[in-house]
């Protein structure tokens, strides 16, 4: 096994996953539509959808919180 620190970019099976790994923080919502759209039918496909919908709610709110 190597003692080497771990790369950003791990090595996964999923599409999704390496989407998030490739983003090296966190998404945008717009991010998430669009790999949502990129990848019709993908299992994970539903998941970047509701990620998108909790980031743009999450936005709306801590706007809200500025007022």
């Amino acid at each position: 096994m190597s003692s080497a620190s771990p790369s950003p970019i791990r090595d996964v099976d999923f599409p999704y996953e390496q989407f998030l790994a490739t983003v090296g923080r966190k998404p945008t919502a717009a991010q998430c539509e669009q790999w949502a759209d990129e990848h019709p039918g993908d299992p994970d496909q539903g998941r970047a959808l509701v990620y998108a919908g909790w980031l743009t709610a999450r936005g709306k709110q801590h706007q809200g919180d500025d007022a």
